[in-house]
């Protein structure tokens, strides 16, 4: 299901796309400007490291900053687990969260929503609407490959809980900021790819090297022995770049060719389209080291 909106009606959707965010939210707009409005509903989902924020702004190729203030950049910046991208080609406006999206003509900016006459089709996660919101996703992310400028990354520090059942967030760690050296027109400039460095979360283990004590290792293998022991294996799964069925093996979930092109660039992060154990599209959300969505499993850097 689809529906035209403008006037108020568009404001008002807009803004449910931000504070109904429980998962994640990309916001496409060539132009941003916030003013205490706006700001009041990213507030509302500023603080929680589980929610993936990412911002892609454009136009004006000199000075970016005539795109978008710097006072809203580093507002952005203060988000525990946000991407901000840079294409300078943008004209698109998009709004969408995991369940519902926005295509329109309006900027994130405060005369825009107050004074133009802005028209937007708003379309749902459903069974009739469901298309729409994948080949937008799906163009979103080619972008973001083939043209856009990955200019800041920070994502969020779970520490692993005993037994690994559940993550604690600790902190938030800067993983790009080329704010200050940004400039695509020195000739040793290259373009950062957003898919070949982002990561969906950071391990404390993998910046602090943790020892657990002899009772813990215990503890471990015996709810390992009894979990492999209560539980069987799924006859097949799913390849996580092309969807097709393939045998479940968490740790090689790619088919024979997705595996060689993989192989290629062998980059253990790189976002992938399904879910390995259940065949649903990810999003992007999952990836070689992460293959199965909400599920702890997680494959080291042993490839070769």
């Amino acid at each position: 299901m689809s529906t035209f909106l403008t006037g108020d009606a568009l404001n008002d959707a807009i803004d449910n796309i931000i504070t109904d965010t429980k998962k994640f939210l990309f916001i496409t707009s060539p132009f941003i400007k916030l003013d205490d409005h706006f700001r009041e509903r990213f507030d509302l989902i500023k603080n929680n490291p589980s929610i993936y924020l990412q911002i892609m702004f454009g136009k004006n190729e000199n000075d970016f900053y005539r795109s978008v203030r710097t006072e809203d950049l580093e507002y952005f910046k203060t988000f525990p687990n946000v991407s901000i991208i840079y294409e300078p080609r943008l004209h698109a406006k998009s709004y969408s969260n995991e369940n519902n999206g926005i295509v329109t003509s309006m900027n994130l900016y405060d005369y825009s929503a107050e004074n133009n006459v802005e028209y937007g089709i708003w379309f749902g996660r459903t069974k009739l609407a469901e298309k729409v919101y994948e080949v937008h996703l799906d163009n979103h992310y080619k972008i973001l490959e083939e043209s856009a400028h990955c200019l800041f990354i920070k994502r969020p520090v779970f520490k692993t809980a005993i037994f690994g059942l559940s993550k604690n967030y600790t902190k938030s760690e800067t993983l790009l900021d080329l704010f200050d050296s940004f400039d695509p027109s020195d000739s040793e400039y290259e373009r950062i790819v957003y898919q070949d460095i982002d990561v969906i979360s950071l391990d404390e283990k993998d910046l602090v090297p943790v020892l657990k004590s002899r009772s813990e290792k215990r503890s471990e293998m015996e709810l390992k022995t009894q979990k492999e022991s209560s539980q069987e294996s799924p006859s097949h799964g799913y390849c996580i770049r092309t969807g097709e069925q393939i045998a479940f093996n968490p740790s090689q979930p790619l088919s024979k060719n997705a595996y060689y092109e993989w192989l290629e660039w062998k980059n253990m992060d790189y976002r992938e389209n399904f879910c390995h154990l259940t065949g649903n599209r990810s999003y992007h959300r999952n990836s070689m080291r992460f293959p199965i969505l909400d599920n702890n499993f997680q494959n080291e850097d042993i490839w070769n």
